[in-house]
Protein backbone atom coordinates (compact mmCIF):
# COMPACT_ATOMS: atom_id res chain seq x y z
CA UNK A 1 0.00 0.00 0.00
CA UNK A 2 2.49 2.66 0.87
CA UNK A 3 4.41 1.85 -2.60
CA UNK A 4 1.17 2.49 -4.43
CA UNK A 5 0.93 5.56 -2.41
CA UNK A 6 4.61 6.73 -3.75
CA UNK A 7 3.86 5.86 -7.15
CA UNK A 8 0.65 8.04 -6.88
CA UNK A 9 2.23 10.90 -5.20
CA UNK A 10 5.14 10.62 -8.07
CA UNK A 11 3.12 10.74 -10.37
CA UNK A 12 1.05 13.84 -9.46
CA UNK A 13 4.31 15.95 -8.89
CA UNK A 14 5.37 15.14 -12.38
CA UNK A 15 1.66 16.27 -13.87
CA UNK A 16 2.12 19.23 -11.99
CA UNK A 17 5.60 19.39 -13.10
CA UNK A 18 4.30 19.44 -16.64
CA UNK A 19 1.60 21.59 -16.05
CA UNK A 20 3.74 24.36 -14.59
CA UNK A 21 6.26 24.04 -17.66
CA UNK A 22 2.99 24.70 -19.78
CA UNK A 23 1.95 27.57 -18.12
CA UNK A 24 5.47 29.25 -17.30
CA UNK A 25 6.23 32.49 -19.18
CA UNK A 26 9.85 32.36 -20.73
CA UNK A 27 10.99 35.94 -21.70
CA UNK A 28 13.77 36.24 -24.33
CA UNK A 29 16.11 39.28 -24.40
CA UNK A 30 18.88 40.30 -27.18
CA UNK A 31 20.37 43.23 -28.58
CA UNK A 32 23.10 44.37 -30.50
CA UNK A 33 21.75 43.17 -34.26
CA UNK A 34 23.88 46.30 -35.99
CA UNK A 35 21.63 46.37 -38.80
CA UNK A 36 22.81 42.44 -39.49
CA UNK A 37 19.93 40.96 -41.03
CA UNK A 38 21.92 38.17 -43.06
CA UNK A 39 23.76 35.87 -41.17
CA UNK A 40 28.25 36.09 -41.33
CA UNK A 41 30.01 32.86 -41.14
CA UNK A 42 33.37 34.29 -41.93
CA UNK A 43 36.61 33.12 -39.88
CA UNK A 44 37.01 36.80 -38.15
CA UNK A 45 33.52 37.66 -36.54
CA UNK A 46 31.09 34.62 -37.32
CA UNK A 47 27.59 36.79 -36.65
CA UNK A 48 24.40 35.12 -36.44
CA UNK A 49 22.25 38.10 -36.99
CA UNK A 50 18.59 38.40 -37.92
CA UNK A 51 18.68 35.27 -39.79
CA UNK A 52 20.07 33.15 -37.28
CA UNK A 53 18.05 34.40 -34.03
CA UNK A 54 15.03 33.59 -36.59
CA UNK A 55 16.13 30.21 -37.01
CA UNK A 56 16.79 29.66 -33.23
CA UNK A 57 13.51 30.51 -31.43
CA UNK A 58 12.52 28.26 -34.51
CA UNK A 59 14.30 25.80 -32.51
CA UNK A 60 12.93 27.00 -28.90
CA UNK A 61 9.29 26.52 -30.71
CA UNK A 62 8.85 29.84 -29.48
CA UNK A 63 4.56 31.17 -28.94
CA UNK A 64 4.38 34.33 -29.52
CA UNK A 65 0.74 34.06 -27.48
CA UNK A 66 3.11 32.46 -24.49
CA UNK A 67 6.45 33.81 -24.70
CA UNK A 68 7.63 37.56 -24.67
CA UNK A 69 10.73 38.55 -26.93
CA UNK A 70 12.72 41.96 -26.29
CA UNK A 71 15.40 43.51 -28.61
CA UNK A 72 17.16 45.82 -25.98
CA UNK A 73 18.48 48.24 -28.63
CA UNK A 74 21.37 48.78 -31.17
CA UNK A 75 19.71 47.58 -33.54
CA UNK A 76 20.31 49.83 -36.32
CA UNK A 77 23.84 50.18 -37.42
CA UNK A 78 25.86 50.10 -40.97
CA UNK A 79 25.62 46.41 -41.74
CA UNK A 80 22.91 47.50 -44.09
CA UNK A 81 22.15 51.71 -45.44
CA UNK A 82 19.62 53.26 -44.07
CA UNK A 83 17.07 53.03 -46.92
CA UNK A 84 16.76 49.48 -46.29
CA UNK A 85 16.42 49.68 -42.44
CA UNK A 86 12.29 49.13 -42.31
CA UNK A 87 14.22 45.15 -43.23
CA UNK A 88 15.05 45.15 -39.68
CA UNK A 89 11.01 46.16 -38.26
CA UNK A 90 9.39 43.37 -40.90
CA UNK A 91 11.99 40.74 -38.97
CA UNK A 92 11.24 41.53 -35.99
CA UNK A 93 7.45 41.16 -36.20
CA UNK A 94 8.23 38.21 -38.56
CA UNK A 95 10.25 36.45 -35.37
CA UNK A 96 6.73 37.22 -33.26
CA UNK A 97 9.00 40.14 -30.86
CA UNK A 98 7.15 42.35 -28.49
CA UNK A 99 8.76 45.06 -27.30
CA UNK A 100 11.47 47.15 -29.00
CA UNK A 101 13.91 49.43 -26.95
CA UNK A 102 16.14 51.91 -27.84
CA UNK A 103 20.02 53.13 -27.64
CA UNK A 104 21.81 56.25 -28.70
CA UNK A 105 22.45 54.41 -32.30
CA UNK A 106 18.76 53.82 -33.13
CA UNK A 107 18.66 57.92 -32.10
CA UNK A 108 21.97 58.73 -34.58
CA UNK A 109 20.48 56.79 -37.37
CA UNK A 110 16.59 58.14 -37.62
CA UNK A 111 14.93 61.13 -37.54
CA UNK A 112 11.45 61.84 -35.89
CA UNK A 113 9.99 61.48 -39.44
CA UNK A 114 11.15 58.45 -40.11
CA UNK A 115 9.73 56.57 -37.13
CA UNK A 116 6.32 56.46 -38.79
CA UNK A 117 7.47 54.03 -41.40
CA UNK A 118 8.88 51.40 -39.58
CA UNK A 119 5.55 49.59 -38.30
CA UNK A 120 6.79 48.94 -35.38
CA UNK A 121 6.57 51.33 -32.28
CA UNK A 122 10.16 50.93 -29.83
CA UNK A 123 9.78 52.31 -26.31
CA UNK A 124 11.97 55.42 -25.23
CA UNK A 125 10.73 55.74 -21.92
CA UNK A 126 12.61 59.33 -20.95
CA UNK A 127 13.88 60.62 -24.49
CA UNK A 128 11.27 61.81 -26.97
CA UNK A 129 10.77 64.61 -29.33
CA UNK A 130 9.76 67.57 -27.81
CA UNK A 131 6.64 67.38 -30.60
CA UNK A 132 6.35 64.58 -29.07
CA UNK A 133 6.04 61.55 -31.75
CA UNK A 134 3.47 58.61 -31.37
CA UNK A 135 5.66 56.10 -32.91
CA UNK A 136 7.87 55.76 -29.80
CA UNK A 137 6.38 55.05 -26.49
CA UNK A 138 6.60 55.41 -23.51
CA UNK A 139 6.37 52.37 -21.66
CA UNK A 140 4.47 49.15 -23.69
CA UNK A 141 2.59 46.28 -22.07
CA UNK A 142 1.49 42.52 -22.79
CA UNK A 143 -0.86 40.48 -20.84
CA UNK A 144 0.17 36.94 -19.79
CA UNK A 145 -2.35 34.20 -17.61
CA UNK A 146 -4.41 37.73 -17.47
CA UNK A 147 -1.60 39.71 -15.74
CA UNK A 148 0.00 42.62 -17.13
CA UNK A 149 3.34 42.77 -18.08
CA UNK A 150 5.38 45.88 -19.00
CA UNK A 151 8.38 47.10 -20.36
CA UNK A 152 10.43 50.16 -19.87
CA UNK A 153 13.73 51.37 -21.56
CA UNK A 154 15.67 54.45 -20.05
CA UNK A 155 19.03 55.90 -21.38
CA UNK A 156 21.57 57.03 -18.73
CA UNK A 157 23.09 60.51 -19.14
CA UNK A 158 26.53 58.92 -20.20
CA UNK A 159 24.80 57.63 -23.27
CA UNK A 160 22.35 60.40 -23.94
CA UNK A 161 25.43 63.24 -23.82
CA UNK A 162 27.27 60.94 -26.29
CA UNK A 163 24.52 61.54 -28.99
CA UNK A 164 25.42 65.15 -29.23
CA UNK A 165 23.62 68.21 -29.75
CA UNK A 166 22.95 67.30 -33.64
CA UNK A 167 20.37 64.39 -32.84
CA UNK A 168 18.84 65.98 -29.62
CA UNK A 169 18.29 69.43 -30.10
CA UNK A 170 14.83 68.75 -30.71
CA UNK A 171 14.04 66.17 -27.99
CA UNK A 172 13.36 66.41 -23.88
CA UNK A 173 15.17 64.33 -21.68
CA UNK A 174 13.89 62.77 -18.33
CA UNK A 175 16.25 61.86 -15.56
CA UNK A 176 15.67 58.60 -14.83
CA UNK A 177 15.24 58.79 -11.28
CA UNK A 178 12.35 60.96 -12.08
CA UNK A 179 10.89 58.92 -14.32
CA UNK A 180 11.20 55.89 -12.14
CA UNK A 181 9.73 58.05 -9.60
CA UNK A 182 6.17 58.88 -11.90
CA UNK A 183 6.26 55.55 -13.30
CA UNK A 184 5.52 54.09 -9.74
CA UNK A 185 2.65 56.65 -8.94
CA UNK A 186 0.52 56.76 -12.58
CA UNK A 187 1.21 53.15 -13.87
CA UNK A 188 0.93 49.60 -12.05
CA UNK A 189 1.88 46.05 -13.85
CA UNK A 190 2.01 42.56 -12.10
CA UNK A 191 5.84 42.40 -13.49
CA UNK A 192 8.19 45.09 -14.86
CA UNK A 193 11.04 45.24 -17.40
CA UNK A 194 13.61 47.67 -17.26
CA UNK A 195 16.10 47.81 -19.35
CA UNK A 196 18.78 50.44 -18.60
CA UNK A 197 21.55 51.66 -20.97
CA UNK A 198 24.95 53.44 -19.30
CA UNK A 199 27.39 52.34 -16.74
CA UNK A 200 27.45 50.48 -13.56
CA UNK A 201 27.69 53.43 -11.34
CA UNK A 202 24.83 55.29 -12.62
CA UNK A 203 22.85 51.81 -11.98
CA UNK A 204 23.92 52.19 -8.15
CA UNK A 205 22.03 55.48 -7.94
CA UNK A 206 19.32 54.43 -8.89
CA UNK A 207 15.92 53.80 -5.52
CA UNK A 208 13.66 51.67 -6.68
CA UNK A 209 12.66 51.79 -3.14
CA UNK A 210 9.62 50.36 -2.15
CA UNK A 211 7.83 50.04 -5.82
CA UNK A 212 7.71 47.70 -8.51
CA UNK A 213 8.42 44.76 -6.20
CA UNK A 214 8.18 42.35 -9.05
CA UNK A 215 10.53 43.49 -11.41
CA UNK A 216 13.51 42.36 -14.23
CA UNK A 217 16.24 44.52 -14.34
CA UNK A 218 18.59 44.43 -16.84
CA UNK A 219 21.80 46.70 -17.80
CA UNK A 220 23.30 46.82 -20.83
CA UNK A 221 26.93 46.74 -20.78
CA UNK A 222 30.10 47.98 -23.85
CA UNK A 223 32.18 46.28 -21.55
CA UNK A 224 33.15 42.32 -20.09
CA UNK A 225 29.67 41.17 -17.97
CA UNK A 226 30.41 39.36 -14.91
CA UNK A 227 30.63 35.62 -15.36
CA UNK A 228 27.51 35.24 -13.12
CA UNK A 229 25.66 37.09 -15.40
CA UNK A 230 24.04 39.49 -12.60
CA UNK A 231 25.50 41.45 -9.50
CA UNK A 232 23.50 42.25 -6.71
CA UNK A 233 23.25 45.37 -4.80
CA UNK A 234 22.06 46.62 -1.58
CA UNK A 235 19.65 49.49 -3.12
CA UNK A 236 18.95 47.33 -5.91
CA UNK A 237 18.47 43.95 -5.78
CA UNK A 238 19.64 41.52 -8.79
CA UNK A 239 20.63 43.16 -12.05
CA UNK A 240 20.86 41.20 -14.97
CA UNK A 241 23.50 42.00 -17.77
CA UNK A 242 23.09 42.19 -21.63
CA UNK A 243 26.48 41.45 -23.14
CA UNK A 244 27.86 42.90 -26.57
CA UNK A 245 28.86 39.10 -28.26
CA UNK A 246 28.32 40.63 -31.82
CA UNK A 247 24.22 40.74 -30.81
CA UNK A 248 24.40 36.96 -30.08
CA UNK A 249 23.67 36.69 -26.90
CA UNK A 250 20.51 35.80 -26.01
CA UNK A 251 19.10 35.97 -22.10
CA UNK A 252 16.09 33.77 -21.08
CA UNK A 253 14.40 34.76 -17.81
CA UNK A 254 11.50 31.65 -16.74
CA UNK A 255 8.85 32.87 -14.69
CA UNK A 256 6.59 30.37 -13.22
CA UNK A 257 2.19 30.79 -14.03
CA UNK A 258 2.28 33.43 -10.89
CA UNK A 259 4.84 35.40 -12.37
CA UNK A 260 7.55 34.03 -9.67
CA UNK A 261 10.89 33.97 -11.13
CA UNK A 262 12.46 30.70 -11.74
CA UNK A 263 15.90 30.65 -13.54
CA UNK A 264 18.03 32.49 -16.05
CA UNK A 265 20.03 30.89 -18.76
CA UNK A 266 22.22 32.44 -21.49
CA UNK A 267 22.63 31.32 -24.57
CA UNK A 268 25.30 32.35 -27.45
CA UNK A 269 24.27 31.43 -31.10
CA UNK A 270 26.70 29.77 -33.29
CA UNK A 271 26.76 31.31 -36.46
CA UNK A 272 27.73 28.38 -38.56
CA UNK A 273 25.61 25.78 -37.29
CA UNK A 274 22.13 27.93 -37.77
CA UNK A 275 19.91 26.98 -40.59
CA UNK A 276 18.62 29.68 -42.96
CA UNK A 277 14.78 30.72 -42.15
CA UNK A 278 12.53 31.36 -45.16
CA UNK A 279 10.66 34.90 -43.60
CA UNK A 280 13.87 36.34 -43.27
CA UNK A 281 14.91 35.48 -46.56
CA UNK A 282 11.96 36.54 -48.01
CA UNK A 283 12.68 39.88 -46.53
CA UNK A 284 16.39 39.86 -47.80
CA UNK A 285 14.86 39.48 -50.82
CA UNK A 286 12.17 41.83 -51.04
CA UNK A 287 14.21 44.67 -49.86
CA UNK A 288 17.30 43.21 -52.21
CA UNK A 289 20.08 42.91 -49.39
CA UNK A 290 23.24 42.24 -50.45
Amino acid sequence: MGTQIKIIIVFIIFINSLFSEEESLRIYTSRDLKGNVKSCTCTTVPIAGMMGRASFFNSEKIDPKRDILIELGDYLGTAIPMDKYPAIFEGFLAMGYHFLGISEQELKNTSKDSWQKYYFSPVSSNLNYKEKNSALNEIDTVYRNGKTVSFVSVIFPSKFEKIGDTYTSGMNYTLPQDLINRLSIEKKADLWIFSFWGTEKEMEEINFSNSFTNRLVILNLERTIPKEGFKTYKKLGKVYFQGLENGDEINIFTYNKDFKFIKTKKVVLDAENLAENEKISGIIKKYNIK
